[in-house]
């Protein structure tokens, strides 16, 4: 599969290709994953579709040197530039988006409805908003809580373990945290992508008062 990088100011976004069919389909992976997530895509689409995956910033091999300066529409323009280098597709393109990916779709569909002619989304992110994730990512307190515990996870691990142990905790929770926080370097990972996807994924797309961007296939 060509992979390839395309150059975003001082950055380097690298994005893989598959297939050589008319259709566009554009793809974005969940948290702590990449392009490659969508490998599996090629044998039954790549006859009708070309695939493009991108590895997101602080993602698989995209090197990302602008800090915060990220918001949907350099998303929107680097999917333009890209798309260019790809003659002969159609001029809509469908967006296909798993997990935190599903709000990245949900997001560039709300900016650019006439480029999206269809909007494919698998356990996808921003539909519905936990309460405890808005606490943490768009309250004061909230932010405040959570840098102190990427500095000081003891007090967390230590609420994690005993939840763990009287099955109080979801496994797939507790997994995700010793993954990602239970280690200084993957913790300094984890603050870089929370800090600058939740300018991209922060707030919930209107996508219940903006239906007429919807249209069905």
């Amino acid at each position: 599969m060509p992979s390839a990088f395309y150059l975003f100011r001082n950055s380097r976004i690298h994005y893989s290709c598959w297939g050589n069919g008319r259709k566009l389909i554009f793809c974005f992976h969940g948290y702590g994953e990449s392009a490659a997530s969508f490998t599996l895509l090629e044998e039954p689409l790549g006859a009708d579709f070309t695939l493009v995956a991108l590895d997101l910033p602080f993602h698989g091999e995209t090197e990302w040197v602008e800090g915060l300066s990220f918001d949907p529409a350099d998303c929107l323009s680097i999917l333009q530039a890209i798309a260019s280098g790809l003659p002969g597709r159609d001029p809509e393109w469908t967006l296909f988006g798993y997990s935190m990916g599903g709000r990245i779709a949900l997001q560039l569909l709300e900016l650019a409805p006439k480029k999206i002619s269809r909007l494919v989304l698998l356990a996808p992110d921003g539909l519905y908003v936990n309460p405890w994730y808005r606490l943490a990512t768009q309250t004061v307190a909230g932010n405040l809580l959570f840098r102190w515990t990427m500095k000081r996870p003891g007090w967390l691990f230590f609420l994690l373990r005993a939840g763990d142990r009287l099955r109080l905790v979801n496994p797939s929770l507790y997994k995700f945290a010793v993954h990602y926080i239970d280690d200084d370097r993957a913790r300094a990972g984890v603050q870089d992508r929370d800090r600058l996807l939740d300018r991209v994924i922060g707030r919930q797309p209107r996508v219940g008062e903006r239906r007429d961007v919807l249209r069905m296939q």
